[in-house]
């Protein structure tokens, strides 16, 4: 039962509904390093913000990180400890080689999780990434206090999310109203230190473009099992109902929170 929670929790992450595709997820998604989180923002406001520079050495912590692409481009570029954890095996195999071919696999190690639990199990980190995987944790309010435990007093967490605008009727499971993010945040134990907005003409040539590889890959895998073509189509058509999502009807945000003590 557990092990069919947290394939779903991935699915919906990855912007799948049919737990028979989880298998053939790596191969779907062979072709991207970077798995949601934008490095460059994330960077960006770690450097703004100087976190990096009010500690010794900054330990981070890296909740669903994929192939490891924000925590490898963190390492080489400031002075960090950095554990990432993502529960598909093949994902962190790919992190490791990732880590070694930008020679940082001594700052940066990744392993195999279930993040749900691991939130209980990693304390004293000075910055948490939770980098575009969805209310895997709960909804914001439950998020921060789950990821408090595993923090520093006074520590940060950075959250890339999408927020619904107030004055729009959309609704979806995996998004919340704006105003009622903000007020669940102000019931929290985190302020909000900084954020950085992703323009929407940004967000639609890099939506195409991961969109164009995917397609391909789904080709790929109806030629070896036909009998799944149904199941391949709907992935692709899941992706492509986010793209329209994500361009048209959300507000992409790089949230960064500090801990109030």
């Amino acid at each position: 039962m557990k092990s069919d929670s947290i394939q779903e929790s991935i699915l919906f992450s990855l912007d799948g509904k049919n737990p028979e595709v989880f298998p053939f997820l790596p191969y779907l998604l062979q072709d991207f390093w970077e798995l949601g989180g934008s490095p460059s923002s994330i960077i960006n406001l770690i450097k703004k913000n100087s976190i990096h520079t009010k500690f010794p050495k900054l330990k981070v912590l890296d909740l669903g990180c994929g192939k490891g692409a924000v925590s490898i481009q963190i390492a080489k570029k400031l002075n960090t400890e950095i554990l990432g954890i993502d529960a598909i095996p093949e994902f962190i195999g790919e992190a490791n080689r990732k880590a070694r071919e930008f020679q940082v696999e001594k700052f940066v190690s990744f392993q195999v999780g279930d993040i749900r639990e691991c939130v209980y199990t990693c304390f004293d980190f000075h910055l948490i990434l939770l980098c575009s995987i969805g209310p895997v944790l709960g909804d914001i309010c439950k998020t921060l206090e789950k990821l408090s435990e595993s923090l520093v007093p006074n520590g940060y967490v950075i959250i890339e999310d999408g927020l619904i605008p107030n004055e729009s009727d959309f609704v979806h499971p995996a998004y919340t109203k704006e105003s009622d993010y903000y007020e669940k945040i102000h019931s929290s134990n985190f302020v909000i230190v900084d954020k950085e907005e992703f323009p929407p003409s940004k967000m639609k040539g890099e939506n195409d473009a991961m969109y164009a590889l995917i397609e391909n890959r789904t080709k790929e895998l109806k030629l070896k099992y036909p009998h799944k073509a149904d199941l391949f189509d709907s992935y692709l058509e899941n992706q492509r109902d986010e793209n329209y999502y994500l361009e048209h009807k959300i507000k992409c945000v790089t949230f960064l929170f500090q801990k109030k003590d």
